[in-house]
């Protein structure tokens, strides 16, 4: 990259985070925003007291709007789901710099814009002072393969001008630090549920339909089958359950006079009422017991046909996602039913932000193949 194309891309970057418009910013400087456009098309370079005043109004140096990399300098990570999104940055060593946390960039979850306005205020916060034009990004979303999503999440990562990017459902997270460059399962069981089959570097989904058509085993489901044996039981159309209790208890009120907040609420606060029926569970209640089992046998039927997907005799399965803090009471019915089929399932120790880092050295790779 040349001189002049480096400070187009860093300049109109830095521009975007501070939040001028070129016409905003052409005037702070006295010039045209026809000169600004000039800029930031790689025509040409303003001069350097045009450069000074540039570097204090957008609070980076001068080297910075100068900058030229051939590879980046920094790789920033992002985990997305319908909980958090957590947000990782490392220099071209691995040597963590930063990383912070903030909410849902499922757009299931908090819709679209949401989504983007999450991503946006963390990446400029734990990329702040660094330019954008030497880092390498991947993020793994939840929710970013449905519909055409991944399509809006990679015309918006386009406009931070990183050195590459890429963009993918969490799943791909979860495969690149769980399972590496090796066959098996990844499996995601967490407010929504998904699997891949991966064999020889081809992925296959299983599942991951989203919350109206995944049958179980994701928080969504257990929490949905929680509140209508909850109803039921209120309303005496169904069997008595500690739920009642439980379910009463986190809503403040009975289900049915809380289904108005539930409904408005949404698939959190659905998937929120799944710790309860594990609650039930270690009270003895019989409800909430054949919830689990339902919700299992769904959960070991997207493992077994994900297995056989990739047809090896021993398959390793990971799983990850907030339903493995149950992992104790779930996996146990889940290998009961998988017995002697070669499967081995273990939970993933690593965080998921990680495999996204090492997602984005991949796209550095893939860009300079394209």
């Amino acid at each position: 990259m040349n001189l002049q194309k480096a400070f187009a891309e860093n300049l109109k970057n830095y521009r975007k985070r501070s939040g001028f418009t070129q016409k905003a910013l052409a005037s702070k400087l006295n010039y045209s925003d026809k000169a600004v456009g000039k800029w930031e098309s790689g025509k040409c370079i303003p001069p350097a007291e045009a450069l000074v005043k540039i570097s204090k109004l957008l609070s980076v140096s001068v080297d910075d709007l100068l900058s030229v990399s051939s590879e980046p300098e920094y790789y920033l990570g992002i985990n997305g789901s319908a909980l958090k999104t957590e947000f990782m940055l490392t220099d071209k060593s691995g040597r963590l710099l930063l990383e912070i946390a903030k909410g849902p960039s499922n757009p299931s979850a908090c819709g679209i814009n949401e989504a983007k306005r999450i991503l946006k205020e963390g990446i400029n916060e734990v990329c702040s002072g660094v330019p954008l034009s030497g880092v390498a990004m991947f993020a793994g979303l939840s929710g970013c393969t449905t519909s055409d999503n991944q399509a809006v999440f990679n015309s918006f990562f386009n406009t931070f001008s990183f050195a590459s990017y890429g963009c993918g459902g969490d799943v791909e997270n979860i495969i690149a630090i769980g399972l590496g460059k090796n066959d098996g399962v990844a499996l995601i069981i967490g407010t929504g549920i998904i699997a891949y089959a991966v064999k020889d570097g081809v992925k296959k989904g299983i599942a991951g339909w989203g919350y109206l058509f995944d049958m179980g085993g994701s928080a969504y489901s257990f929490g949905r089958d929680a509140i209508y044996a909850a109803l039921c039981s209120e309303d005496g159309t169904g069997k008595q359950t500690k739920l009642l209790s439980e379910l009463t208890e986190l809503f403040g009120k009975k289900p049915s006079e809380a289904l108005s907040d539930i409904y408005a609420g949404g698939m959190n606060k659905i998937a929120a009422a799944a710790d309860a029926v594990f609650r039930a569970y270690e009270g003895g209640d019989s409800v909430a017991a054949e919830i689990i089992y339902k919700n299992c046998q769904e959960i070991s039927r997207i493992i077994e046909t994900s297995c056989k997907t990739i047809g090896n005799r021993k398959t390793e399965v990971v799983i990850a996602g907030s339903m493995t803090k149950y992992g104790n009471i779930i996996f146990p019915l889940i290998e009961k039913d998988l017995q002697g089929q070669g499967i081995t399932i273990r939970t993933l120790s690593e965080r998921p932000v990680l495999g996204a880092l090492l997602r984005a050295r991949e796209e550095v790779k893939n860009s300079a193949k394209r």
